[in-house]
């Protein structure tokens, strides 16, 4: 197996905005690949390259630890407003992002084609809550009925751009409110407290 190795292309969306396509190659698995993509994604954010397309089509191997960097670094990128998307992805890793609950926190597509495509679409979002829009909270609000809590913090950080961690914290208290008020309409939710910490540690997430 061969160390990570990373190569970098510029696009332009017709919003202006660049994009950087970024090719890995080889596996992504130890302690050293991983710091080593970490810092270079990071170092990308500091350069206000913040919407980022990384195809992994090459890239053999992909530990859990790894799949920890993935969800870190996107919530880094939306902390910032930026985007990580990526492309290529095996089935065999969106199955187990799909098993543990975290899918619906990445943007994963066939192409980058299509990436770009949905890249597009990224506008100037909201910013607090107070600013969303009345559909915007009805879709919330409707997501969360359904008891799909983790899709709901999907929708907000989409309509925010906030991270991971403020989405959460956000959900939860709409979460509990609602369900205070109307506990009928709204039941337990897959489970983003306790558990989801334990599996984003399992996968690595507070390794740096």
């Amino acid at each position: 197996m061969s160390l990570i190795q990373l190569e970098t292309q510029e696009k332009k969306l017709t919003t202006g905005n660049s994009v950087l396509v970024i090719e890995g190659r080889g596996v992504l698995t130890s302690a050293d690949e991983l710091q080593k993509v970490e810092k270079y994604f990071n170092d990308c954010l500091q350069h206000e390259r913040k919407y980022i397309i990384f195809d992994v089509t090459q890239v053999t191997n992909i530990s859990s630890a790894g799949m920890g960097l993935i969800i870190k670094l996107i919530d880094t990128f939306n902390a910032k407003r930026g985007s990580i998307v990526f492309i290529g992805m095996t089935e065999k890793v969106i199955a187990l992002f799909e098993m543990l609950g975290l899918l619906s926190l990445i943007e994963a597509f066939e192409d980058e084609k299509a990436a770009l495509a949905y890249l597009e679409t990224i506008g100037e979002v909201s910013s607090t809550p107070d600013s969303l829009t009345d559909t915007q909270i009805k879709s919330i609000h409707e997501v969360l009925k359904s008891g799909k809590k983790i899709e709901a913090i999907k929708l907000y950080r989409n309509f925010t751009g906030l991270g991971l961690t403020e989405a959460k914290g956000f959900i939860d208290e709409l979460h509990a409110s609602l369900q205070s008020e109307y506990p009928e309409q709204f039941p337990q939710t897959q489970a983003t407290g306790c558990l989801v910490i334990f599996i984003l540690a399992s996968l690595g997430y507070f390794l740096y």
